[in-house]
């Protein structure tokens, strides 16, 4: 099987690119074909100030939005352990634990009330799906046809239940 690999070289050179502007994000779905459905995974979309979110909307008035919603705390120390995992934080926890500047960051992703109500007020009606991040574990391909469905995608989800990116305890 001979693959044609172009587009994502192009693709790839886009990242090289300094100035990122609308045309730019644009180009990187230029690959999907108008039957198919791209996106990306941001989690820091979630943050994103209402201006921000309202632009995005401007340019794909019929985007939709997955968040996958967990117990905050239990997200909150996975993100703490993630990052202490991959060298971004130094300082020993009981001293990160009581830098609330520090903590800020980690309380955002944890906010969903704000989130929601900050893409909520942008998107069209149903157009933010809210689902459950602990099916990943429970019920990894009900969740991904869940998701896929929403999405209005077509086809059946495969190889869902396999496990990556595990944390480890601390």
């Amino acid at each position: 099987v001979t693959r044609d690999i172009a587009p994502a070289l192009e693709l790839m050179d886009l990242f090289d690119q300094r100035e990122v502007d609308d045309e730019w994000y644009r180009r990187l779905f230029s690959y999907a074909r108008p039957d198919q459905v791209a996106g990306e995974v941001c989690p820091s979309y979630m943050c994103m100030p209402v201006e921000n979110i309202e632009h995005a909307v401007a340019l794909n008035p019929d985007l939709r939005v997955v968040l996958l919603v967990r117990d905050p705390v239990d997200r909150l120390w996975s993100q703490i352990r993630m990052n202490t995992r991959d060298g971004k934080i130094q300082q020993p926890i009981d001293e990160l634990l009581g830098d609330e500047r520090a903590m800020h960051i980690f309380c955002e992703y944890s906010d969903y009330a704000r989130s929601i109500e900050r893409w909520q007020s942008a998107l069209k009606p149903g157009h933010l799906g809210l689902f459950l991040y602990d099916r990943i574990r429970t019920e990894p391909e009900s969740l991904a046809g869940d998701i896929l469905a929403f999405l209005g995608a077509r086809g059946a989800p495969h190889g869902w239940g396999i496990r990556t990116n595990v944390g480890q305890a601390m």
